[in-house]
């Protein structure tokens, strides 16, 4: 296990268990809790049912792509690698936060966990290494539901 995903894996527990991820909010979803819970990144790129949209930078205001930049530069991701873990979680998780009062606090759970658990998945790759993602995520999610 690398120091990164390590890091990763202990923000998005921290999220979950404390209510602060959400897909369809970008300070909540995977990559807002990776940036501290900012959402300008968001000014820069999001998915849309399952594709990726790239914000040109000469479309938004100089200072939000300054700000985008700089959530960036908070994670231990490079831009390329933070559009992956988007989607990853976006195209992963079924229920989105508008939903949420319509779904049970175990289904919504079991849903966010199933995104993170892709989102795993995903950065593995990019250090080529092996996780069990059951026993270092998913046997730590504390169910308080």
């Amino acid at each position: 296990m690398t120091p990164r995903i390590q890091k990763a894996i202990d923000i998005f527990l921290d999220a979950i268990n404390t209510g602060n991820l959400a897909k369809g909010i970008c300070s909540k979803c995977a990559v807002g809790n990776l940036c501290g819970g900012s959402f300008y990144w968001g000014k820069l790129f999001h998915t849309v049912d399952g594709y990726q949209i790239i914000v040109d930078e000469k479309t938004i205001y100089k200072r939000y792509a300054e700000l985008a930049k700089k959530d960036i530069e908070k994670t231990d991701f490079s831009l390329k690698e933070l559009m992956r873990i988007e989607q990853a979680f976006e195209c992963n998780t079924r229920i989105h936060c508008s939903d949420y009062d319509k779904c049970s606090k175990e289904e919504i759970l079991k849903d966010q966990v199933a995104g993170l658990k892709a989102v795993i998945e995903v950065m593995m790759t990019f250090d080529d290494v092996k996780v069990d993602i059951q026993k270092e995520f998913v046997d730590k999610v504390l169910v308080t539901v």
